[in-house]
């Protein structure tokens, strides 16, 4: 694991590894409420740098926002599916550019501190 929040620091430390799913390459923290209810306010998500294969989740660029959402891809269909009723699927057209920023492995359990290296 690459990222600040999985690494020791000057006495502090981030999650045990135990509590983090196996091939994370780094984790973040839900900061608003429309994923419920696969991820609440405030989970800590797991991320491989991987890209996500049909019926995963995944963080996904597409016309300059970023979004959770589970791909489907079958024949020429590509959707991002959302996580929950409120929002709807996006249609992604041949002719246009998705970027996958990485597969969400599931959360970060346990107890942790959120680092802050600008602040040390």
């Amino acid at each position: 694991m690459r990222d600040f929040f999985c690494r020791n620091t000057q006495g502090k430390s981030g999650p045990e590894r135990k509590n983090i799913p196996e091939g994370t390459d780094y984790c973040f923290q839900i900061q608003i409420d429309r994923y419920e209810p696969v991820f609440q306010k405030q989970d800590i998500l797991a991320v491989s740098s991987a890209a996500a294969a049909h019926n995963e989740i995944g963080i996904f660029c597409f016309r300059g926002v970023c979004y959770i959402r589970t791909l489907y891809r079958k024949g020429s269909v590509c959707k991002l599916r959302a996580l929950n009723v409120m929002e709807p699927d996006i249609v992604v057209e041949k002719e246009e550019e998705l970027c996958c920023l990485g597969k969400i492995l599931g959360k970060a359990y346990g107890e942790y501190e959120i680092l802050h290296p600008e602040k040390e």
